[in-house]
């Protein structure tokens, strides 16, 4: 599978049934955080999509339903069509290179690892909590 369509299935995975047209943005300033991160600033396509293919990073790739439903989505050319400039950054998540669903955040079930970390955008009930400084 090429690069592009690794990271724009991880868009519509994660972030297409989110209302917000900038869900997918902030998805993908995630995933280049993390390149950045993981690769000391360089962030290429190929760099992107080993991100969201990491072992437990991206949950949509633990669950091949999903993402045979994410080839089929309405949003999938969006998706494609916001990878032709990959190094844009949503300024609303910042550095964030982590974030989980806003229900889970705010329950009792939330993970200990997201606790150490500070948000950076909310975007609501519906939505996700992006997190900088996770430890």
């Amino acid at each position: 599978m090429i690069p592009q369509l690794i990271i724009a299935l991880t868009l519509v995975a994660e972030a297409g049934g989110i209302d917000d047209p900038e869900a997918m943005s902030r998805v993908l300033t995630v995933i280049g955080n993390r390149a950045e991160y993981s690769n000391k600033g360089t962030s290429t396509y190929e760099t992107l999509a080993v991100e969201c293919l990491r072992p437990n990073q991206f949950s949509c790739w633990n669950d091949p339903k999903l993402i045979e439903r994410a080839k089929k989505h309405p949003k999938l050319g969006l998706a494609l069509a916001m990878l032709k400039y990959p190094g844009s950054r949503n300024k609303q998540v910042g550095k964030a290179r982590h974030y989980l669903s806003h229900k889970l955040y705010f329950s009792k079930k939330c993970p200990k690892w997201a606790k150490t970390g500070r948000i950076t955008y909310d975007e609501g009930p519906k939505g996700h909590v992006f997190l900088e400084g996770v430890k």
